[in-house]
C-alpha cells in the first residue's frame, strides 16, 4: 500500500510502502520496480511509538532523479531523512523524526516538519545536521490522549 508519491518527468511514479520499508518506482503503464528496501531496527528495538512498527513516509523527487524520503523506526541510528541516488543504495543523510517533505530546488534544502516538536527543520540535500527554521506557536505539538472505555 503506497504511503506518499513523487511525480517526474514522463509519468513515471515514485511512491514509499510505507509498512513495507519500501521505495519504489511505478512506470507509466503500471509496471512496479522495488528500488530500496529500508533495513529493520535491530532486534528488540523500538519501533514508532503510535504504530508500533517502521514507516516509511514522504517522498520528494530532485532534478538529477535523486529521491529523498523518510524514515521513522523509533531507533536513534536508522530513523531521519534518507537519499536515494539513481542506480544507488539508500543512505541516511540526516537524523531526525519527521513526517513531511518538502524539497526546494533551486537552494538545495529539504524542508522537513516534525508534528512530535512542532518545527519544521531544514537540510541541505548533501546532508548534515538539521536546523530548526521554524517553531512558530501555529505549530504546536498535538495533543494525543489514549482512548477511553
Amino acid at each position: 500500500m503506497p504511503e506518499n508519491v513523487a511525480l517526474a518527468p514522463g509519468g513515471t511514479t515514485y511512491v514509499t510502502f510505507a509498512q513495507g520499508r519500501q521505495v519504489a518506482k511505478v512506470s507509466p503503464n503500471g509496471t512496479s520496480l522495488i528500488l530500496a528496501t529500508l533495513p529493520l531496527p535491530a532486534e528488540g528495538g523500538i519501533h514508532t511509538q503510535v504504530l508500533g512498527f517502521p514507516l516509511t513516509v514522504a517522498i520528494v523527487r530532485a532534478h538529477d532523479g535523486t529521491l529523498y524520503f523518510l524514515y521513522a523506526t523509533g531507533t536513534a541510528d536508522l530513523t531521519g531523512v534518507w537519499q536515494l541516488r539513481p542506480g544507488g543504495k539508500p543512505q541516511r543523510i540526516a537524523a531526525l523524526p519527521a513526517n513531511g517533505l518538502a524539497l526546494d530546488p533551486r537552494t538545495r534544502t529539504l524542508y522537513v516538519t516534525d508534528s512530535v516538536l512542532g518545527t519544521v527543520w531544514s537540510v541541505p540535500t548533501t546532508g548534515g545536521t538539521p536546523t530548526a527554521w521554524s517553531t512558530a506557536p501555529e505549530l504546536p505539538p498535538p495533543a494525543f490522549s489514549a482512548p477511553t472505555a
